[in-house]
């Protein structure tokens, strides 16, 4: 009888041991098999299909951001290249599904790439989503009509069509100037008995760039007969000018030009007459 007792002792010892081992193994297959499946949606929802886009995109073109909340101060149409060296293409997106990426390409005169962007929308919904792409243009930019097109990844959702030009500078033919340095006989004829230097003046209401800027003096036959650089500095505060004088008390009455070039690009010429 102990005999038998204790045969039924060591089964059921044997038994719970089992069973502790069965339940050990069943928490490691548990665990792997809840690993698996946080992985898989992990991968699904990563990896699944982005529908598309559906809300609605609104544009501001800007030359100023502020820096504090990422928001454009401004809304402009065009870049004028003595003020402005970046443009900043912002966009806000109503009712914006997640998970797009969206793609800012910009275009020169002649519907040439010239830069492109792109910036990932955040994984989370949001009612409104707003971002902006960056745009450099150096003094020397070509002028014309430019363009912005934004993309939902490879849905155009918006374009929008700006000028890029010199801007706010006047150019006048002076034949002299007063005592605050402004022209004064502003004219395109002048004469020798009255005049004994010509002045081409150039006055900005705001100057932001640095440029090299060269006057180029020719008589009626085209001939280069004077040629003047000066080194333009930004003033930040407005209320810049630069002139060159020419001087004609030498010179044969006749027809004259004076170019205006800037960074090597022409600007703008000047015909006038010396009687």
């Amino acid at each position: 009888i102990n005999k038998a007792l204790q045969i039924l002792e060591e089964e059921k010892k044997e038994k719970v041991i089992r069973q502790h081992q069965f339940q050990k193994q069943f928490r490691v297959w548990a665990k792997w098999i809840v690993a698996a499946l946080v992985c898989g949606a992990i991968y699904y929802y990563f990896s699944r299909p982005v529908p598309p886009f559906k809300g609605v995109a609104k544009v501001n073109l800007s030359t100023v951001i502020d820096t504090q909340t990422n928001l454009a101060e401004n809304e402009v149409e065009k870049v004028e290249l003595f003020k402005h060296n970046k443009l900043y293409a912002y966009i806000k997106l109503m009712d914006a599904q997640y998970g797009h990426t969206i793609k800012w390409e910009l275009y020169s005169p002649g519907g040439h790439l010239n830069d492109k962007q792109s910036l990932k929308m955040p994984n989370s919904p949001k009612e409104i989503w707003t971002g902006f792409a960056t745009f450099n243009f150096p003094i020397n930019t070509k002028l014309g009509d430019w363009k912005v097109v934004i993309y939902a990844d490879s849905k155009p959702i918006a374009e929008r069509v700006f000028k890029v030009e010199w801007g706010n500078v006047k150019v006048s033919m002076a034949g002299g100037l007063d005592r605050n340095k402004k022209p004064i006989n502003i004219s395109d004829e002048f004469s020798k008995t009255n005049t004994s230097a010509i002045y081409c003046y150039l006055d900005w209401e705001l100057l932001s760039r640095k440029a090299e800027i060269k006057w180029r003096w020719k008589d009626s036959k085209g001939n280069l007969i004077n040629e003047e650089t000066f080194k333009l500095t930004p003033s930040g505060t407005g209320g810049y000018w630069a002139y060159d004088d020419f001087p004609i008390k030498d010179l044969a009455a006749g027809k004259y030009t004076v170019e205006v070039w800037i960074e090597n690009i022409k600007f703008t010429e000047k015909d006038f007459l010396i009687r």
